[in-house]
């Protein structure tokens, strides 16, 4: 339906979005105007989950596990599927500390695999959009 309204030119550009918590879950708000200029026929209100901030992840992380700066980035390159030779690159380090910092990680999160530390994140990271 918003395809099809926007591709016949009947929306104008949103507003600015507005932030809102609702049952302890944030939403962002946007609407657009329906019709054309001058001639309004409503207005379309979008709400929408509010994406996660990765400094929320990193502050979580830090505090309740004792997670450095650079280790909280290097698990959010594993949780994005990068290798650890491919880490190492990008950070300009070396693939054996890079598997340290790999390994601390898993012993500071309590979890014992790539896939696991992935679900942690993810939870994680939502856990960060549900507000306090």
């Amino acid at each position: 339906m918003l395809a099809e309204t926007e591709r016949r030119g009947f929306l104008h550009e949103y507003s600015r979005s507005v932030r809102l918590t609702f049952d302890t879950r944030r939403f962002t708000m946007r609407f657009k105007c329906l019709g054309e200029s001058g001639n309004i026929s409503g207005y379309l209100l979008i709400l929408s989950h509010m994406k996660y901030r990765q400094d929320d992840v990193y502050t979580l992380l830090g505090t309740n596990y004792g997670l450095g700066n650079r280790e909280c980035d290097i698990a959010m390159m594993v949780r994005d599927g990068y290798r650890n030779e491919e880490i190492g690159e990008k950070l300009g380090i070396a693939v054996g500390t890079v598997k340290h910092y790999v390994h601390r990680i898993f012993n500071a999160l309590e979890v014992r695999s790539r896939a696991e530390l992935v679900r942690f994140l993810d939870r994680r990271a939502r856990d960060t959009t549900l507000g306090t």
